[in-house]
């Protein structure tokens, strides 16, 4: 055969492998890039992308109002107890019907006294006055109001006296100490709501006042003792000494109803106290937070 004859054939074969390569170089990737490329933006696409942003938290600065309890004081205080009368009979007038054993008297030993009733006659039995003390804690819930829980306890004699008619002398009757117990007590615990009126400031001298409720217990060295609860009405004077000493006159007035052995129903007491004390302020106020508050209140 003819070489001429051969070209044809061969021209059109190389044709065909070419056309081939040039679709075979379609599907590869794009110029540029490589298979490597391609698995590097795959991996990023699976990781989550994270915001640059940073959440800040900032903490607001603490206010009064944020603290329940604004201060405590540690209390000490001494002064008088008045006692009282808590059993007393009017004297027997000539007309006067007495039932027998209506007008017995017993003695602070337990025992009931034998007296002749020619002789004597209206008995009273008290309490005398005496000294008292105690400790209390207090409690601010506001610049003004605060809770005192107190103890507080008092030492005195208690008395019967009576009317001697004085036979050799009637006309001139006296009255005469019977029967005493010198080992009484008066112990009391509590609570008080109190409001110091700092607005009434003068000379740095400021009132309060308050009442409150407890319990009373009135001890003697024979005789069983004598409970009760109390109601309390308070008053006094304060002056801070410093923010954190402050110095205080206080008077009490405690009503109670006591039981008595000659009687069969209670009678109404009521002890007069007179203290001065001196208390230990302990702000729970951060100083600034403090001094922000004083300067919006004005105080």
């Amino acid at each position: 055969m003819n070489r001429t004859e051969l070209l044809p054939p061969l021209l059109a074969a190389s044709l065909i492998l070419c056309a081939g390569a040039a679709c075979g170089q379609d599907t590869l990737d794009e110029p540029g890039q490589t298979q490597d490329t391609q698995e590097q933006i795959a991996q990023e696409a699976l990781v989550p992308q994270q915001d640059t942003a940073e959440v800040v938290s900032v903490a607001e600065p603490s206010t009064y109002d944020d603290f329940t309890v604004k201060a405590y004081t540690l209390s000490i205080f001494g002064g008088y107890f008045s006692g009282a009368t808590f059993f007393s009979l009017p004297p027997v007038q000539d007309r006067t019907f007495v039932e027998a054993g209506s007008n017995d008297v017993m003695g602070y030993n337990g025992d009931w006294l034998i007296l002749d009733p020619n002789i004597y006659d209206a008995p009273t039995k008290e309490i005398q006055s005496g000294t008292g003390w105690g400790a209390q804690v207090g409690i601010y819930l506001s610049d003004s109001f605060h809770l005192d829980l107190a103890l507080s306890f008092a030492s005195a004699v208690a008395t019967t006296d009576m009317l001697n008619l004085n036979p050799n002398d009637p006309d001139n009757p006296f009255i005469e100490r019977i029967d005493e117990d010198t080992g009484v007590s008066v112990i009391t615990g509590g609570a008080a709501l109190v409001y110091d009126a700092r607005s009434f400031r003068l000379g740095g001298i400021y009132p309060f006042v308050g009442f409150g409720l407890g319990g009373i217990i009135n001890s003697f060295t024979d005789l069983e003792d004598k409970t009760g609860l109390y109601f309390r009405g308070l008053g006094g004077l304060k002056y801070d000494v410093s923010r954190k000493l402050i110095v205080f006159a206080q008077a009490n007035l405690t009503t109670f109803s006591y039981p008595t052995e000659e009687l069969n129903y209670t009678t109404q007491v009521t002890y007069f106290d007179l203290y001065l004390g001196l208390a230990l302020f302990i702000d729970t106020i951060p100083p600034e937070v403090r001094a922000a508050h004083e300067l919006e209140s004005g105080g």
